[in-house]
């Protein structure tokens, strides 16, 4: 499995999406692995819940488990995350946010190799806009 390298800036707090209204945003999202590259993402948040549809610039992952590739081998079917094929032919795959600016655990299947890797992602809230975030959500640390 790979050795995931730091993708959370020390600066970055927490966003819940209890804090972000309602709406489709288009957001960053960084990756622990060149490897796993996403192209295109687009955050959805209803009634504090979020989920974000990533594009794969390839389509070697045949589904995704948020946790780690050894509690993966241990989940059911229903816990993981098949990708889809969208208009375009590419892959995207639909996950659960927990919150924005936050280190999350992802694992993806290879089609070829037939194992699990680890990945480290994180779903940004630079993007979001200033009013469509609850009041207090942004400090100044001036």
């Amino acid at each position: 499995m790979t050795t995931a390298q730091d993708v959370v800036d020390d600066s970055m707090k927490p966003i819940s999406g209890d804090k972000i209204k309602d709406g489709t945003y288009s957001i960053d999202v960084a990756s622990s692995s060149s490897m796993f590259k996403i192209v295109g993402w687009d955050l959805t948040v209803k009634e504090g819940k979020m989920t974000a549809v990533m594009t794969m610039s390839g389509k070697g992952y045949l589904k995704l488990y948020m946790g780690t590739g050894e509690e993966a081998v241990d989940a059911s079917d229903d816990d993981y995350i098949p990708f889809v094929e969208n208009e375009n032919g590419e892959h995207t795959f639909t996950v659960p946010v927990e919150a924005l600016d936050k280190a999350v655990d992802c694992t993806a299947f290879s089609k070829n190799k037939e194992k699990w890797y680890d990945r480290t992602l994180v779903f940004k809230a630079d993007k979001i806009p200033v009013d469509c975030l609850e009041d207090g959500v942004l400090t100044d640390v001036s």
